[in-house]
């Protein structure tokens, strides 16, 4: 078994949400936590590419993927499609494709290669998020809030 431990990240919310909720309910709404991961993606060529940092993310159904990496990997096959989130509208023009990553841990403990479902976006403005699709049957995730670190079991 292969563990993979990483420390949860801190992040603020935006300023209109924070002064909303000042304004409302005269509290501070404190941070919001992300599990943030580390991967590397296999090109079509055979070569790795990576670190990229991916937000971990079980309420996503497939990983997202920024327009730039399309041509890093060199995709060569991909079928057209229009991703949503929680609310219908926008939608999101997507490439889907199937990748190769290889998760990473800040102590360099490497995953085995996964082969996973990824929709990389016409745009290079979304962020980079691993989804379930192809990934939830084949790990176990573990956190402890009190120590912020979670870590992923394959």
């Amino acid at each position: 078994m292969v563990k993979l431990t990483y420390r949860f990240l801190e992040a603020p919310f935006r300023d209109d949400a924070i002064n909303s909720v000042r304004k409302v309910f005269q509290e501070d709404l404190g941070k919001s936590v992300l599990y943030r991961v580390f991967a590397n993606f296999k090109s079509t060529d055979g070569k790795w590419y990576g670190l990229f940092p991916l937000v971990y993310d079980t309420g996503a159904i497939i990983t997202l993927l920024p327009s730039r990496i399309f041509d890093l990997l060199r995709v060569g096959k991909y079928a057209t499609a229009a991703l949503r989130g929680i609310s219908p509208k926008p939608e999101l023009k997507v490439r889907l494709c199937k990748l190769t990553l290889k998760l990473q841990d800040e102590n360099r403990n490497q995953s085995p290669e996964l082969s996973v479902w990824t929709a990389i976006a016409f745009r290079d403005d979304v962020p980079f998020v691993l989804g379930m699709k192809d990934l939830a049957t084949k790990h176990s995730l573990n956190t402890d809030f009190k120590n912020m670190r979670f870590s992923l079991d394959f």
